[in-house]
């Protein structure tokens, strides 16, 4: 395990402006995805998850942190997510990218700002105490409302209970 003291936690939504270069149509793109059924079009597709350890949310990470695909990390005040992604225009420090589905600005700078952050580089070594945190009430009130907005709206987005 790693830890990051005030780590800097940004916010970013549903956009083009969110999707790996040369990918045809932007949209809720990441690098790389674990599950197989997020993979379509030629692209792998982000997930809004709910917080919890079995069903986290899209990050991406600097890629000079050579942090691995697959992480778990817990962002305290937040809850946990997975790495799935590279920032393309991450500043220097620890700094780490969360996915918050469709959101305006003010939606994600309430998600943003800096936090303490615990990586696990080996998502099978995380002790059964600590996969059993759970999301904030700040994140979970924001799950849900998300997974309204992407309901109502008909949007193509991944979102885990």
């Amino acid at each position: 395990m790693q830890s990051f003291v005030d780590a800097t936690i940004t916010a970013y939504g549903y956009g083009k402006d969110n999707a790996y270069r040369g990918h045809p149509n932007g949209l809720d793109c990441v690098a790389r995805c674990l599950d197989p059924k997020r993979n379509f079009g030629g692209a792998a597709h982000a997930v809004l998850g709910s917080g919890v350890f079995q069903y986290p949310t899209s990050m991406a990470v600097r890629p000079e942190s050579k942090i691995p695909y697959g992480s778990m990390v817990y962002v305290h005040g937040m809850g946990w997510f997975v790495v799935e992604d590279q920032c393309n225009t991450c500043f220097v420090g620890s700094r780490f990218d969360v996915w918050s589905g469709p959101t305006d600005k003010h939606e994600m700078s309430n998600l943003s700002g800096k936090m303490n952050v615990d990586l696990y580089t080996e998502p099978t070594s995380v002790p059964r105490d600590i996969r059993s945190l759970g999301p904030s009430p700040k994140w979970t009130t924001h799950f849900q409302k998300m997974k309204e907005r992407i309901r109502a709206q008909g949007l193509p987005l991944f979102v885990v209970p």
